[in-house]
């Protein structure tokens, strides 16, 4: 029984797991769905699994720009913590407020956004793809329409090993910081 177990702890850590994520933003409405890939085997996860984050953050005041800013600092730290691998990613984002000034700049933004993060994610050599993302100004309409598909793989014995580093270096800077 127990080497039992311990061949089936051995293939946790060892297998590598694929999440595939679809998210489309319209003007029907939005779409997401997350698959957990093992091999040629892809298992849809449900949809229920991510609402009780976002009834959390429905119940929050309105967010102000520095709450947005925070949160997906906060975000990004913890992809680019967990994720070992991205395979594909796809992001089309079209933006139009009405007003051609504005819509220049909200393009500017979203791509003073998007442009360091794809940066950092190459940098630390994640990226196994070229990345496509466009981001394109719709002067004439006022509409927001985003399209991400995004394929990362991770491994849960290197998580694992990686948060007994983290608590190993925190715990040890405890103890030198209470000895002066």
């Amino acid at each position: 029984m127990l080497s039992l177990f311990l061949v089936f702890l051995l293939l946790i850590l060892t297998v590598k797991f694929r999440f595939e994520i679809f998210y489309s933003l319209d003007e029907s409405g939005s779409f997401f769905q997350t698959r957990l890939c093992l091999g040629s085997l892809r298992l849809p996860l449900p949809a229920g699994l991510f609402r009780p984050l976002s009834s959390a953050k429905s119940q929050k005041r309105t967010p102000n720009i520095l709450n947005l800013v925070s949160e997906s600092r906060r975000s990004v730290r913890i992809f680019a913590r967990f994720i070992q691998e991205i395979h594909e990613f796809d992001l089309s984002i079209i933006l139009g407020t009405g007003d051609p000034f504005l819509t220049a700049v909200g393009c500017g933004g979203l791509w003073s956004v998007c442009s360091p993060i794809m940066a950092v994610l190459q940098q630390k050599g994640k990226l196994n793809c070229v990345p496509r993302v466009d981001i394109l100004p719709d002067y004439s309409n006022v509409r927001l329409t985003v399209k991400l598909h995004c394929i990362f793989q991770f491994l849960l014995g290197q998580i694992i090993i990686d948060e007994l580093y983290n608590m190993g270096t925190f715990l040890a800077g405890r103890r030198r910081t209470k000895e002066t």
